[in-house]
C-alpha cells in the first residue's frame, strides 16, 4: 500500500467536470487557506497521465468532487472519480461531494 508522504504535499484533490466558475473559486479560496490543492485542470493544463493522477490522489489526505449535472456525462470524470475512490479507501481519507447546480435528491438513490 502506497503511504501518505508528509503534510507538505497535497492536501486536497478537487476534481469536477467542465470549465465551471464555481470550481475556480473554490480552488482559489482552499490556496487562499494554505490548503495545498491539485486541481488537473490548474496543475497540469487536463492532460495529467493516469500515474501522475494516481499518485497525486493517493497522496492526498481528502479530495472534494464537485458533482455538476454533466459530471456523469464525462467517462473521464467518472474514471477519475473512481480512481479517487480507490485510492481513498484507506478508512482515515475523505471525499467530499459539491453539487453545484444540481439537487442532491436528484442522485440520492443513484449511489
Amino acid at each position: 500500500m502506497h503511504q501518505k508522504k508528509n503534510s507538505g504535499d497535497i492536501s486536497c484533490v478537487l476534481e469536477f467536470q467542465g470549465k465551471g466558475k464555481f470550481a475556480s473559486r473554490l480552488y482559489d479560496a482552499l490556496r487562499d487557506e494554505r490548503i495545498k490543492t491539485f486541481m488537473d485542470d490548474r496543475d497540469t493544463s487536463g492532460n495529467a497521465s493516469y500515474s501522475t493522477l494516481k499518485t497525486t490522489k493517493e497522496d492526498s489526505w481528502f479530495a472534494i468532487v464537485v458533482l455538476s449535472g454533466m459530471y456523469a456525462d464525462s467517462t473521464r470524470s467518472l474514471d477519475k472519480l473512481a480512481m479517487i475512490c480507490e485510492c481513498m479507501n484507506t478508512g482515515q481519507d475523505r471525499i467530499f461531494p459539491v453539487f453545484d447546480q444540481v439537487d442532491p435528491t436528484d442522485v440520492k438513490y443513484q449511489m
